[in-house]
């Protein structure tokens, strides 16, 4: 949220949107435990729809439909610390180079 924080003034919509649909992605990957996570559905819109999103998290606590699943994220993810971990980051990486749907988020062309 800092990172978002420290972006939000001088980014445009559009770069904001890309900030929070990336967080939003590799966050999952950064959990300390998959102990009563959320669904995957709940976890993508409390953190697209309010984690990520400095005017709303501004306005003040989470709507009743993200409100559990903001707790149980801030409760459960990561400190930025356990980033010295080098699987940990291999993990957020390999989350990073899929798409939503699984598939590769590009694929390499050869050059000529």
């Amino acid at each position: 949220m800092a990172y978002v924080d420290m972006k939000w003034p001088r980014a445009s919509a559009k770069h904001r949107k890309g900030i929070a649909e990336t967080l939003a992605t590799v966050t999952p990957a950064l959990l300390a435990t998959d102990w009563g996570v959320p669904s995957d559905k709940a976890l993508r819109a409390a953190l697209y729809g309010w984690v990520f999103n400095k005017a709303r998290r501004d306005a003040g606590e989470p709507p009743a439909d993200l409100a559990p699943a903001v707790h149980w994220l801030k409760a459960n993810t990561v400190d930025l610390a356990a980033l010295a971990n080098a699987a940990l980051v291999r993990k957020a990486l390999d989350t990073l180079a899929l798409r939503m749907d699984g598939a590769p988020a590009c694929s390499r062309h050869r050059l000529g």
